[in-house]
């Protein structure tokens, strides 16, 4: 099951979900939204499918020339220090499901232009501040970058200023794992439609119109090579192209 499909099954009757939350040592992070949807939630959602999800309280509402509403709300959330997020802000369905809209999206470290939308809750004291996000588009840019309130490898160089943060001899601009999850910076940030949305959270990743769990594109990987059946060059992995067979 994707990941966007598991969170999309939550229902806001739960306050939140704290499977990445411990109480004893969590990070506090906070931030404000301004959005057209009355009913948000804020998720830091790990690599893994965990996640923290907690409801984005209205503390204004303006209304513009046209007569669309424009909603401004706050969140707070605990996260539990060494998971990796990224935060991701949901619109909250009649039936209690909720809808990915937007994720956060930074500068990677102050030496380079890259972006990315995932961060290390690093152990620390002081609250992480994303400010306001604008929801705008799929792609929002928080107010203050989270990096710049993280230290990965504890060395007192923010990881936004480091420029190797996880302290393993390689510069994070040759590093393709920065972090050292043992996971490529690459995938975490999939994005196979460039909607916006990366894949773990987008239940139409290919933007064909139908949702994964329906697409058989996303079903029929007959060498379970990664690669769907309807573009891969050769289904089974035999050596020979399929137009050959």
């Amino acid at each position: 099951m994707k990941t966007g499909k598991f969170i999309c099954a939550v229902f806001l009757s739960v306050a939140g979900i704290l499977l990445l939350a411990d109480a004893g040592h969590a990070r506090i992070i906070k931030g404000k939204v301004k959005s057209y949807y009355p009913s948000l939630v804020a998720t830091a959602l790990s690599p893994d499918g965990s996640a923290v999800t907690v409801p984005v309280g209205v503390i204004r509402v303006e209304e513009l020339a046209s007569g669309q509403k424009v909603y401004t709300g706050s969140y707070t959330m605990d996260v539990a220090p060494a998971n990796k997020v990224m935060m991701l802000f949901q619109k909250v369905r009649a039936d209690g499901s909720l809808k990915p809209k937007s994720v956060l999206r930074f500068r990677a470290n102050s030496g380079v232009k890259d972006k990315t939308k995932q961060f290390t809750v690093a152990a620390g004291t002081t609250d992480i501040k994303l400010g306001m996000a604008m929801l705008f588009s799929k792609v929002v840019k928080p107010a203050f970058n989270p990096l710049q309130m993280v230290d990965n490898d504890s060395d007192g160089v923010s990881d936004f200023d480091d420029t190797d943060d996880d302290d393993d001899g390689i510069s994070d601009d040759l590093d393709d794992d920065d972090d050292g999850d043992l996971v490529l910076d690459d995938d975490e940030d999939l994005d196979t439609d460039d909607d916006g949305l990366p894949d773990s959270v987008d239940s139409d990743d290919d933007d064909d119109g139908t949702d994964d769990h329906d697409d058989d594109d996303e079903i029929d990987d007959q060498d379970d090579d990664g690669i769907s059946d309807s573009v891969d060059p050769d289904d089974d992995n035999d050596g020979i192209p399929d137009t050959l067979e």
